[in-house]
């Protein structure tokens, strides 16, 4: 049957081929067109924008998309603006593909256009106001307008009492104001029932503000708070991401019905992505064009609806809110305007003025107005003023009931005080989460942007800087603009070879000193346990018990619970030590049912050192993130304790996010990573940086479950037998990823099984888990007892779900503690009732414990744990320093240069003071200082200085990897200790002191050279600069009014020095006579006066005339005197600041004065001219005739 349908509908449709032909074929003859010609008609060349109207920023990309159908030619005028002074053209493509194109006039030209993709012409912002671009395609035309604009914000405060409407007048001009506003009661009684705020009537530079309960009739005091911002997309100057926008719509939600699955709202999809997953949302109701209908605006962010669940790429769902509890839900008459801002959270200032968003989480609920308001949430931000203006929003509405933030006071530097009210009941638990904006005053802020990126330089004028100079070069920088037209100063500088900086490291005097020390090896371990109650909050405290050094102890927690606290944000805990009294654990939601116990082990005479201890976040979508430590001295003695986890996931699915590998991959880099699957919530780990002395055997791998159980060998080859550590003097650390979710999935124990082999395991089956263990073992001398239980048990049998364990040798619990893991055969994902606690009763006995309350069922239990008693001894006699190497002096950032590439590093150091008297009594190695510098990833030894006595001593390298390093200013590192250090007795001890620490760097450094205007040059003088080959160039611009630099245009030039030997200038003379024309040679004298005489001339100089510097001249009686004589009135006359004319060339001219008295010498004078450049001198002299 279904054969025959399917004939019937193909002949059907030839059919309709058949018969459609002649009626086209005739329709085409009746309006006189043949059938090409229709089906050019079919095929008519057309347009469509796409995207008509944007709010690009000023100074960002304007994009139009749109789609064409057929072939011609596309023109793209600017007909309001102008390409090159309002836009920047930047290119048009089809899809991915770049197009070529011509200018026709001021027009874009792209020929036989023909795309059956998207087309999209890309331009930059170069004013700010409308622009509009026409699009001809063929007879067919189109437009495509924008609206750009800069960051605007203002923000403040305004008192209302009562519902009547009130003007806000702003400060700035916008050109698209988008405004949020939250009220603040003053009345917390009855009066405020359900008051809300909204906005209408928003020009350029005003708005209107009112605040209504349902009845419209509420009399009394309420500040309303509030900020307005430019629609658009922004960043603040730290990053934080800002999107301002409205939408009109009539839908609207109420007690019951929320959300855009059910068409209750509006999806908002956001332009572009965010730093936080979860951004904060401001919005308000924007117009009253319904004035008797009661009703802000709401946003449901994290619907039940998996549709509406956002992040930060996402969307959002937002409407109009109508909780009314007189009245029945009616819906507007017509479409509000609603105005949103999402941000992201942080803090920081505008113009001065401290702010912080702050967002209290998708799980942390705002309570209601009778649900003992205020809440209270703390600010990241440290007030310096406490904040006064303070607009609320809400990120989620997990129930079915919506309701808009109230603020409650301002002024609080500690903590955001707010509650969510509205019409209907006031009571509202684990329904709404939420933030706002807080600033510590009302302002404003307007952004101004940098100048753009230089596009050139030329030298003298011409863009060919490979040139060989001598001495100067006009360079200028080039082709930077500025949104705002303020006056751009370009920076420009030179690759400059050769370049030594000398840097005293000034830090006073350090000292190497041999020693002999009183030796000890003791420890001590706290331990305790308690239930994590709901009434204890998301965050607690635990006495250690004692008063401990933190920077010498670690944390050993374990967490466990009953089958409530299933999810990570309920059951996931982490702990760190706080103080060097305390202990503080943490979760994300406060529930009952959870417990934990923990060790702290302290190292009493420095057996290890923690190097870094905090916290790594791993955001959702995060595989991997990192942590910077400083202070390891030897990676290879380092452990990375993990202090466990805690999480946001609000799903059993969610567990396996929390769950990670923690490991140090450098010396100064800590990185937690978990499974590519498992990064759909954020998850938060603690870690500790310890890093054990020499005496201590540590090793470490990286292992994936591949089978189970799965084995490693602790030295990486070999068999598992070979007696590479003593097990009885050795436990066992481990973090592993969940590549999967569930009980069973996530738990894994491991042990150490043989002297060269670790053992994991799953119950059942394994799970390709990637797991990071250690391995520690005591020396001989100091040992560990490490007593091992291997079991199964099944808490059915075991009285109160608890395992109890006698400890085969009793020990001393003050210096013991449990190392304990567990797999178990659940398969659900009631997690932590199978997340087993362990606890030392006594000298005797542990317990391990199991919290699941029920007596139908329990899992069964693959329990691996090691009790480690740890030792204490006071003393076991002195030691000497035989060849010792000292702690480590490290001296950070020796230099902030810009190099553009390194040859050598010089390291000079001052010794004040050595002895080596006790390496000389004990015929050992001389004392020494020792060198290595900062790879940027791993310190590397120079080697040791060659100390004999005082004085200075130095060290060079061209190591490829320091250079290399060394390129980036924050790896200028160096470190310093002593070697081959000998205590002999107390009258021979080495020592080495030293005072002061030079680093000379070597290479091509970015040297800057001066500055010019937008209308001026810089003049580069080169002749103190030695000779060198193929420098480059680069510049950058500023601008007066953000003051903030462009980036660097890179030249990339090849420009040599080259100093040829300067000529010396020449001097001739055009005339030698007085101020009398006639005769012309003659110098006439007159009794009893002064005569103007001149000696004229020019200096010319082959290395130009700008080279010339000065001429001086002598006027004398050739018979009586000499140039060099001493000046006579009646013999000798000298003028040594002849004056001299601006550079024609190669030539100046001069012109000397000598003012000659009546009674000089009547005889053939000498006018001798000396002209001077920047090297040399030259001279030269003419005759004239005095008579009396």
């Amino acid at each position: 049957m279904k054969k025959q349908t399917r004939a019937m509908l193909s002949i059907f449709g030839l059919l309709i081929i058949l018969l459609i032909t002649p009626f086209l074929y005739n329709f085409s003859s009746y309006i006189g067109m043949d059938t090409l010609n229709l089906a050019s008609w079919l095929n008519k060349p057309s347009i469509t924008i796409l995207n008509p109207q944007e709010y690009p920023a000023l100074g960002g990309e304007w994009q139009v998309n749109f789609k064409t159908q057929g072939e011609a030619d596309l023109i793209i005028t600017a007909t309001q603006g102008e390409f090159g002074k309002d836009l920047e053209f930047l290119k048009i493509t089809c899809g991915d593909k770049v197009l070529d194109h011509e200018w026709q006039d001021s027009s874009i030209l792209i020929k036989n256009y023909q795309c059956k993709k998207q087309g999209r012409i890309t331009s930059r912002v170069l004013k700010e106001g409308r622009h509009t671009l026409r699009f001809k395609f063929g007879k067919q035309i189109a437009y495509a307008h924008n609206l750009a604009s800069k960051l605007r914000m203002e923000w403040g405060n305004i008192t209302l009492t009562d519902t009547d409407w009130k003007t806000v007048n702003l400060t700035l001009n916008f050109n698209t104001p988008i405004v949020v506003v939250s009220p603040e009661y003053t009345d917390l009684g009855t009066g405020h029932y359900g008051t809300e705020a909204w906005t209408s009537n928003i020009t350029s530079n005003s708005f209107r503000v009112h605040v209504a309960n349902e009845f419209f009739n509420w009399t009394g005091v309420t500040y309303v708070h509030y900020i307005v911002i430019e629609k658009g997309n922004w960043t603040l100057p730290n990053g934080i991401r800002i999107e301002a926008g409205n939408f009109s719509t009539d839908k609207y939600g109420y007690k019951g019905a929320w959300g855009c699955a059910a068409g209750y709202g509006e999806q908002i999809t956001f332009v572009a992505p965010f730093n936080d997953a979860y951004p904060l949302v401001l919005i308000s109701r924007a117009s009253n064009h319904n004035a008797t209908w009661w009703g802000g605006a709401y946003n449901h962010k994290y619907d039940t609806y998996s549709s509406e669940v956002a992040t930060s790429d996402g969307s959002m769902c937002a409407g109009l809110d109508q909780n009314r509890m007189a009245q029945a839900h009616t819906p507007p008459g017509m479409e509000e305007e609603i105005d949103y801002i999402i941000v992201d959270s942080g803090d920081g200032t505008l113009n001065n003025i401290e702010y912080e968003i702050l967002m209290s989480g998708t799980t942390v609920w705002m309570q209601g107005y009778t649900n003992g308001i205020p809440d209270t949430y703390p600010w990241v931000h440290s007030w310096t003023d406490p904040p006064r203006v303070i607009v609320g929003g809400k990120t989620a509405i997990h129930g079915s009931d919506g309701s808009w933030v109230v603020i409650y006071d301002t002024g609080d530097t500690s903590n955001l005080r707010a509650f969510v009210d509205e019409g209907e009941e006031r009571s509202h638990t684990g329904t709404e989460s939420g933030g706002a904006w807080a600033f510590a005053s009302n302002g404003t802020y307007t952004e101004n942007l940098p100048p753009t990126t230089p596009t050139n330089i030329t030298c003298d004028g011409s863009g060919n800087c490979n040139i060989t100079i001598d001495k100067y070069v006009n360079l200028t920088g080039t082709g930077s603009t500025d949104t705002e037209e303020d006056a751009i100063n370009y920076t420009i500088e030179a690759s400059l070879q050769n370049i030594t900086i000398t840097d005293d490291q000034e830090q006073g005097e350090k000292q190497a000193k041999a020693e002999q020390t009183t030796t000890g090896n003791r420890f001590k371990v706290y331990h305790g346990s308690f239930q994590f109650t709901s009434a204890l909050g998301t965050s607690t405290t635990q006495n250690i018990g004692a008063t401990i050094d933190p920077d010498h102890a670690f944390l050993l927690v374990y967490s466990a619970g009953s089958s409530t606290p299933n999810l990570p944000s309920e059951g996931a805990v982490s702990g760190y030590i706080s103080s060097s009294t305390q202990l503080t654990f943490e979760r994300t939601t406060a529930v009952d049912g959870l417990y934990v116990s923990w060790f702290v082990i302290e190292a009493l005479d420095n057996q290890f050192t923690v190097r870094g201890r905090g916290s790594i976040t791993l955001a959702a979508g995060a595989s991997s993130n990192t942590a910077s430590v400083s202070g390891v001295q030897d990676a290879n003695q380092v452990t990375v304790v993990y202090g466990l986890h805690k999480g946001s996931g609000t799903s059993t699915s969610d567990m396996q996010d929390v769950f990670t590998n923690v490991h140090l991959t450098d010396a100064n880099t800590i990185t937690a990573k978990r499974d590519s699957t498992a990064t759909g919530t954020q998850a938060i780990i603690r870690y500790e940086v310890v890093e054990w002395s020499s005496d201590y055997n540590i090793y470490t791998g990286e292992t994936t479950s591949s089978s189970n159980p799965t084995t490693a060998l602790i030295s990486g080859s070999g068999s598992a037998s070979d007696p590479i550590i003593n097990m009885s003097r050795s436990f066992m650390l481990a973090s592993w990823t969940a590549t999967q979710n569930g009980i069973q999935q996530v738990q894994m124990y491991y042990n150490i099984s043989n002297t060269n082999e670790v053992t994991f395991g799953q119950y059942s089956a394994a799970r390709s888990n990637v797991i990071r263990w250690y391995v520690i073992e005591s020396p001989t001398s100091a040992p560990f007892f490490v007593q091992r239980f291997s079991y199964n048990w099944d808490p059915t049998t075991a009285p109160d779900n608890v395992k109890a364990n006698t400890i085969p040798v009793a020990i001393n619990a003050s210096t013991s503690f449990i190392k304990m893991s567990c797999s178990t055969s659940g398969t659900g994902t009631a997690f932590r009732r199978d997340f087993n606690l362990p606890r030392l009763k006594n000298g005797t006995s542990w317990n391990e414990t199991q919290y699941n309350p029920a007596t139908a069922s329990y899992d069964q239990h693959e329990t691996r744990a090691s009790v480690v008693e740890l030792p204490y001894i006071t003393s076991s006699g002195t030691v000497n320093d035989t060849e010792a190497a000292k702690s480590w002096e490290s001296y950070y950032n020796v230099d902030d240069g810009t190099w553009k590439n390194l040859t050598g590093i010089n390291v000079t150091v001052y010794v004040s003071v050595y002895d080596n008297s006790g390496s000389q009594q004990k015929g050992n190695t001389n004392p020494t200082l020792q060198l290595q510098l900062y790879t940027g990833s791993a310190w590397k030894s120079v080697g040791n200085f060659s100390i004999s006595g005082t004085g200075n001593v130095s060290l060079n390298t061209t190591d490829y990897s320091i250079l290399s390093g060394w390129q980036t200013a924050s790896n200028r590192n160096l470190r310093i200790r002593g070697v081959y250090m000998d205590w002999y007795d107390s009258s021979n001890i080495d020592q080495v002191n030293w005072t002061a620490v030079w680093v000379k760097i070597n290479g091509q450094k970015w040297t800057a050279l001066g500055n010019h205007t937008n209308t001026s040059t810089l003049r580069w003088n080169t002749t103190d600069i030695p000779e060198q080959n193929c420098i480059d160039l680069r510049t950058r611009a500023i601008d007066n009014g953000s003051f903030t630099y462009s980036s660097y245009f890179t030249k990339g030039s090849c420009l040599n020095i080259s100093h040829v030997a300067a000529a010396a200038p020449t001097v001739s003379f055009t005339t030698v006579d007085d101020d009398f024309e006639i005769p012309l040679g003659i110098i006439d004298l007159t009794a009893l006066s002064t005569r103007n005489v001149f000696c004229n001339g020019t200096v010319t100089d082959a290395d130009g005339g700008s080279d010339i510097i000065a001429v001086n001249a002598t006027f004398y009686d050739a018979s009586a005197s000499s140039s060099d004589a001493a000046d006579n009135n009646a013999t000798h006359y000298t003028n040594r600041s002849c004056w001299l004319s601006a550079a024609d060339g190669n030539n100046k001219y001069f012109e000397c004065l000598f003012l000659v008295r009546y009674f000089a010498n009547n005889a053939t004078w000498q006018c001798n001219a000396t002209a001077y450049d920047s090297s040399n001198l030259g001279s030269n002299t003419t005759n004239a005739t005095i008579n009396e």
